[in-house]
C-alpha cells in the first residue's frame, strides 16, 4: 500500500546494550519507543515464549523472563502503569501492566 512502511522489532536485553537511561540512549541512536498498543498486539501473535523458571513476583524488579516492551509514559505519576511486560508461566502468557517511578534502572538481567 501506498503511504505505509514497514517496521522492525528488536528483541534486546539490556545485558546486550549496555546503557542507561536507558530510552533516551535508544532513541539518540535511532530507535523508537513501541506505541503502548503494541504489547497487546505481541502478547497475541508470540504464542512461543519461553517459559519462565522462576514463578515469583518481586516488587521492585523486573519479574525473570519477562519482556517489557519499551513505550513511551503516558502519565509521570508514579503510581500511574509506566507500561506492559510479556511473560509465560508455566504455559500461561501473561501480558501485564508495570509501575515505577522516573530514577528506576533496568538491570542487566531485565
Amino acid at each position: 500500500m501506498e503511504g505505509k512502511r514497514g517496521s522492525e522489532c528488536l528483541l534486546k536485553s539490556v545485558s546486550n546494550i549496555d546503557f542507561n537511561p536507558i530510552f533516551q540512549k535508544a532513541e539518540s541512536i535511532g530507535w523508537q519507543l513501541c506505541p503502548l498498543e503494541l504489547a497487546v498486539y505481541l502478547r497475541l501473535q508470540w504464542q512461543g515464549q519461553e517459559k519462565s523458571t522462576n514463578n515469583i513476583l518481586h516488587k521492585h524488579e523486573a519479574p525473570q523472563d519477562a519482556v517489557t516492551v519499551a513505550s513511551p509514559v503516558i502519565d509521570p505519576d508514579p503510581n500511574h502503569p509506566k507500561g506492559f511486560y510479556l511473560r509465560n508461566i508455566d504455559g500461561q502468557l501473561w501480558l501485564r501492566g508495570y509501575i515505577c517511578d522516573d530514577e528506576y534502572v533496568f538491570h542487566p538481567e531485565d
